[in-house]
C-alpha cells in the first residue's frame, strides 16, 4: 500500500471518528435504570431523601422534578428546577409526609431538557409502607410540619452549590483523541520507512 492510500484510510478514520462522536454528543439521554425505594415509616412521619441527579450529556440541560402518585401532595422537592453542565451531578433532597396508612406509591419525574431539542425523563419510585400511626398525628399539623422542615432545608440548600467535574468530563475525550493521532502518526512514519527501503 503506498503513502497517499495510507494518509487516505488515516484521514478517512479519523473523519469517520469525528462524525460517530459528534453524532453521539447530539443525543440528550438522563441516567439509565428507574431508582426505586421501599421505605418503612408511621403515619406522621416526614423522611427526608437525596436523588442523585446526573448530566450524562456534552450540552447544558435544565432539569426539572416533579412528584406524582399517592403521596405527591404531602413530598417537598427541596430545589426543582436548575441547569445542570456536562458531567456535572447535584444530590437533590426532597421530604416525603406520610398521610395514609398502607402501602402508598409516590414517583418523581425528572425531566432532562436541552437549550434546544426534546427532552428526556427518569423516574424515581418510592413505595411508602405505614402501619401504625404517631400519637397526636393530624394532616393539617403533618402539612406544617412539612412546611416549615422544607423551608429549612431550602435555606441549607441554597448554600451548597452543585458538585460536579466538567474538566473530567471534556478530558477524556481529548485524551483518546490524542492516543488515536499518536498511534496514527507512529503508524504512517514506520510506513514511510518501510516505503523508502523498498524503493
Amino acid at each position: 500500500m503506498n503513502n497517499k492510500n495510507t494518509l487516505s484510510l488515516a484521514l478517512l478514520f479519523l473523519l469517520l471518528t469525528l462524525s460517530i462522536s459528534s453524532a453521539l454528543s447530539a443525543y440528550i439521554g438522563g441516567p439509565t435504570g428507574s431508582p426505586k425505594a421501599i421505605v418503612n415509616g408511621q403515619v406522621g412521619e416526614i423522611l427526608e431523601r437525596v436523588l442523585p441527579v446526573k448530566n450524562v450529556n456534552n450540552v447544558s440541560v435544565s432539569i426539572t422534578l416533579k412528584a406524582t402518585g399517592d403521596l405527591a401532595n404531602y413530598t417537598k422537592i427541596i430545589e426543582n428546577d436548575f441547569v445542570l453542565e456536562p458531567g456535572e451531578e447535584k444530590d437533590v433532597h426532597y421530604l416525603i409526609g406520610i398521610a395514609k396508612n398502607g402501602s402508598t406509591r409516590t414517583d418523581i419525574f425528572v425531566s432532562f431538557k436541552p437549550e434546544s431539542g426534546y427532552s428526556v425523563g427518569a423516574l424515581a419510585t418510592i413505595t411508602v409502607r405505614a402501619n401504625e400511626t404517631i400519637s397526636g398525628y393530624s394532616e393539617q399539623k403533618l402539612i406544617q410540619e412539612l412546611e416549615e422542615k422544607s423551608k429549612s432545608a431550602s435555606q441549607d440548600n441554597s448554600n451548597d452549590g452543585n458538585t460536579g467535574n466538567t474538566l473530567y468530563y471534556f478530558l477524556i475525550p481529548t485524551l483518546i483523541l490524542v492516543i488515536i493521532l499518536v498511534i496514527l502518526f507512529i503508524f504512517l512514519t514506520k510506513n514511510k520507512k518501510r516505503a523508502k527501503m523498498n524503493a
